[in-house]
């Protein structure tokens, strides 16, 4: 069985192959994010100088991306809670903060994300959207959904090209749907 389609949310554009260019705070700024289906955790800001095993090139077009900077914006909080993640060879510790982050149309007023302190082999920030273990923090798709800006963590993604505007499809959470899975 499949899940059908319920609405279509314009998605932001594909900066780079994996990439979405998402607004964080109240002064907007764009930051590069690499969507993630496997991790519920979105962070930004990669220690560029901490690739060891990328290229040159990873390396330059790592330090050419924007970076959040959470003392501009008038929305961001810092929230007493640390986290640390691995990926493959990958690691990163840093804090959680709130703010605002804008994927394409959709606003998460407030989103609980991680801004790095010091990263591993990692050449871009993740934009989390698989599904949580029991007790993890609220993820930001879980904030796009309290907030009504989707009605469920069922979807799928077009991404289509490079430089093309992508599509998030909401589907119906039923019965055969449920948790994002079709059972």
């Amino acid at each position: 069985m499949v899940c059908l389609p319920q609405t279509f949310v314009v998605v932001p554009q594909l900066v780079e192959l994996t990439r979405w260019a998402v607004q964080i705070g109240s002064d907007n700024q764009t930051v590069s994010l690499q969507l993630d289906t496997g991790s519920p955790l979105t962070w930004v800001n990669p220690d560029c100088s901490k690739m060891p095993d990328r290229t040159e090139r990873e390396r330059a077009s790592c330090f050419k991306r924007p970076r959040y900077n959470p003392f501009t914006s008038t929305t961001a909080h810092i929230r007493d809670q640390s986290f640390n993640n691995t990926y493959g060879t990958g690691s990163i510790l840093g804090s959680y903060f709130t703010d605002n982050i804008k994927i394409g149309s959709l606003v998460a007023k407030n989103a609980l994300f991680g801004v790095a302190a010091a990263t591993r082999d990692i050449e871009a920030g993740i934009l989390g959207v698989g599904a949580k273990p029991d007790g993890y923090p609220e993820t930001v798709m879980e904030t796009l959904t309290s907030q009504g800006q989707i009605k469920s963590h069922v979807y799928s993604i077009d991404l289509k090209s490079i430089n093309e505007t992508g599509t998030l499809h909401e589907s119906k959470n039923t019965a055969s749907c449920a948790n994002g899975f079709v059972q």
